[in-house]
């Protein structure tokens, strides 16, 4: 599946956090740091040169966190990599 948002009126296409394959996760398990490990998953997911990556750039710092609401659906990153599931 994947999450559609919008900004400055152009629409973008990502897959959904929970959908991403477990390489995206794994290489960043060692990251100690909560901030760098996500937006090293971040990247990893969306593209580092994409468009969509440029458009989540120019989010507020609200407005990302409301992305990230959405597009992890409420879990947290270290869920990920942390569940036994």
């Amino acid at each position: 599946m994947s999450y559609t948002f919008t900004v400055a009126d152009t629409e973008y296409t990502v897959p959904l956090f929970r959908d991403l394959p477990l390489g995206a996760i794994r290489k960043a398990r060692r990251i100690e740091d909560e901030m760098d490990k996500a937006f090293t998953i971040l990247e990893e997911a969306v593209g580092v040169d994409s468009d969509a990556l440029k458009a989540i750039d120019s989010l507020t710092v609200s407005e990302f966190g409301e992305w990230m609401k959405g597009w992890t659906q409420g879990a947290s990153l270290g869920e990920a990599s942390s569940s036994s599931n």
